[in-house]
């Protein structure tokens, strides 16, 4: 078998394997909604319960001054 044969050979088996697959494609059935992610089928959860203890006093944490820190400062750059 000559080096053109086995190219011809090939190709013609490649192709015809692409034609089987694009005829096999066209066969099957369009897909079917239900197999999707449909979240309207869900199970809710419910809300969850109130933790049930004793009420806490809250706690004033003061506020810090804002620091200066090392950030872009875009009042210095040039428009």
């Amino acid at each position: 078998m000559s080096m053109y044969r086995a190219s011809a050979a090939s190709v013609a088996l490649c192709s015809g394997l692409l034609l089987a697959s694009f005829i096999m494609a066209e066969q099957t059935a369009d897909p079917v909604p239900s197999a999707q992610m449909n979240r309207t089928q869900y199970i809710k959860k419910a809300a969850p319960e109130p933790a049930v203890g004793m009420p806490r006093r809250p706690v004033r944490v003061p506020v810090a001054l804002p620091v200066p820190a090392a950030q872009m400062n875009r009042a210095l750059y040039r428009s």
